[in-house]
């Protein structure tokens, strides 16, 4: 007489069902919360930018955000949100399985 299931390849198999969809969940969640920080990033400078130019930046909560008369400081400035908010938007791209093969 053969088994064909014993109660330890019953439970392994529940537990791999069980853990399956981890991975997928956390991926979710992840790239929610990275997207909705980009939109954040996206509306609250990004709008300033938009209607203020670079002066858009003064009055934010940034310590030395913006600073009167130093032109290049406040372009490393908004470049520096700009490639920040990039960077965010397109970091859970590196965690595709397609693109980690």
């Amino acid at each position: 007489m053969t088994r064909t299931s014993t109660p330890l390849s019953s439970s392994t198999t529940q537990q791999e069902k069980l853990v399956k969809p981890i991975p997928i969940t956390w991926f979710v969640v992840t790239a929610i919360g990275q997207w909705l920080f980009v939109l954040y990033i996206l509306a609250y400078y990004g709008l300033r930018f938009g209607s203020l130019s670079i002066a858009g930046f003064k009055g934010t909560h940034l310590a030395n955000g913006f600073i009167e008369g130093d032109a290049l400081g406040n372009i490393a400035l908004a470049i520096h949100i700009l490639v920040a908010s990039m960077i965010i938007a397109v970091g859970q791209i590196q965690l595709t399985p397609i693109i980690r093969q």
